[in-house]
C-alpha cells in the first residue's frame, strides 16, 4: 500500500531533475485544483458557508447553545441583543465571499496536500523513515483539525466575549463587521490548527 501511495513512473535514480521538477508542477497542479474547486463550490452555495462561520457568534451571544456551554462564561446583555453582522462597502461583502470560499478550500485541499507530500518525498527516505511517513501525516491532520475545532467551537467565541467586555468597560459601542469577523473566525482556526502541530 505504501509503495502504491508514494509512486512514480520512475525510480527515484533514474529521474532527471527536470523529472524532478515536473512531478512537483504535477502534485502543486493537484493540491491547487482541489482548493479551487473547494472554492468554487462554496461560491456557488454563498449562502450556505457563511451561515456555518457565524455559529461561533451565535455561541458567543447565547452561550448555553455552545457544545462547550460549561466553560463558556454568561453573555452581557449588549452582546446577546447584537444585531446581525453589518458590512459598509461592497468590498467587504467580496471580502467575506472570499473568507468563506478560502476557508472551504483550505479544509478540501489539505489532505490532498499531505498525500502528495507524502508520495514526492517518499522515494528519498529509508524503509524506516517510509514506515513512520503515514502515520505521522494521519497525526498531522488530527491534530490540525482538532486545533481548528478548538479554535471555532471555545476560543473564538470566548474571544468576542472579552472583546465585547473590554469595548463594554470602554463605553464603546461595537458595530460587527461582517469581512472583520470573518476573517477573525478563518485566522483563528487555521493559526492554532497550525500551533496543534508543533508537537
Amino acid at each position: 500500500m505504501l509503495s502504491t501511495l508514494i509512486r512514480r513512473n520512475k525510480p527515484r535514480s533514474e529521474m532527471s531533475f527536470m523529472e524532478h521538477l515536473d512531478d512537483l508542477r504535477i502534485s502543486l497542479i493537484r493540491v491547487v485544483t482541489v482548493f479551487a474547486v473547494g472554492m468554487v463550490g462554496a461560491l456557488i452555495f454563498y449562502d450556505k458557508v457563511p451561515a456555518f462561520l457565524s455559529m461561533p457568534l451565535e455561541w458567543a451571544k447565547h452561550p448555553e447553545t455552545s457544545p462547550l456551554h460549561m466553560v463558556l462564561g454568561s453573555a452581557e446583555p449588549g452582546l446577546a441583543a447584537l444585531g446581525e453582522l453589518k458590512e459598509f462597502t461592497f468590498i467587504g461583502v467580496w471580502s467575506v465571499l472570499m473568507y468563506a470560499a478560502f476557508g472551504v478550500g483550505i479544509a478540501l485541499a489539505s489532505p490532498v496536500f499531505l498525500y502528495e507530500v507524502v508520495r514526492f518525498v517518499g522515494p528519498a527516505l529509508s524503509a524506516r523513515e517510509k514506515r513512520g511517513l503515514i502515520p505521522f501525516c494521519v497525526a498531522a491532520l488530527i491534530l490540525f483539525l482538532a486545533g481548528a475545532a478548538l479554535a471555532f467551537i471555545w476560543l473564538t467565541p470566548m474571544s468576542v466575549q472579552i472583546w465585547h467586555h473590554f469595548a463594554t468597560g470602554l463605553k464603546m459601542e461595537v458595530i460587527w463587521q461582517a469581512s472583520d469577523y470573518y476573517g477573525f473566525v478563518i485566522m483563528m482556526s487555521l493559526l492554532t490548527g497550525l500551533t496543534f502541530q508543533l508537537p
